[in-house]
């Protein structure tokens, strides 16, 4: 709500959830939570503010585009030896690294090859996240065709780097 420029947060239940926190909320006359920073006004300007922003510059849609030639573009990367799956949804997307990718078998020593790899985009200007043997990517909503084809053209330099890391270590 907020793209992370002041902390705000928000949940969505269903009717059979409601009610019973509304049962129990009318039996004691409040709704006991204990969240200090409930309904704060700066966090909830700042949230009104981007949302704002973020429709009027068509985010939502830019990132559905722009999600769609990453995850096309990481798909060149399915065959390659350690590349397991290619997955994604808008514009988040995640490689996972496997022992074997036929079998999607994982590393003996899983988030190894994963914390490999995730330094070498570091090392090279790019921020990802490793998540166990799969290196999250997560662009800003702003992000041009540009930005995307240097994201895979980085991926692409640390994977061949990591495979040969591997290699070289495996075979020791």
């Amino acid at each position: 709500m907020s793209s992370s420029y002041q902390p705000i947060a928000a949940i969505l239940m269903n009717d059979a959830v409601y009610q019973g926190i509304a049962d129990q909320s009318h039996s004691i006359g409040t709704l006991g939570h204990g969240f200090t920073g409930s309904g704060h006004p700066v966090a909830t300007a700042v949230a009104l503010e981007n949302l704002k922003i973020i429709e009027e510059e068509g985010l939502v849609q830019h990132a559905a585009e722009m999600g769609m030639i990453l995850r096309k573009g990481l798909q060149q990367f399915a065959d390659h030896p350690l590349v397991g799956e290619v997955r994604g949804v808008g514009l988040i997307a995640a490689v996972e690294l496997v022992a074997d990718r036929h079998t999607k078998e994982p590393f003996e020593s899983v988030g190894r090859l994963g914390r490999y790899l995730s330094k070498q985009a570091h090392d090279r200007g790019m921020i990802s996240r490793a998540m166990g043997d799969a290196l999250a990517f997560c662009p800003p909503l702003n992000s041009t065709e540009k930005d995307i084809n240097a994201i895979l053209g980085v991926f692409g330099m640390c994977l061949e780097a990591t495979q040969h890391w591997f290699l070289k270590n495996s075979a020791q």
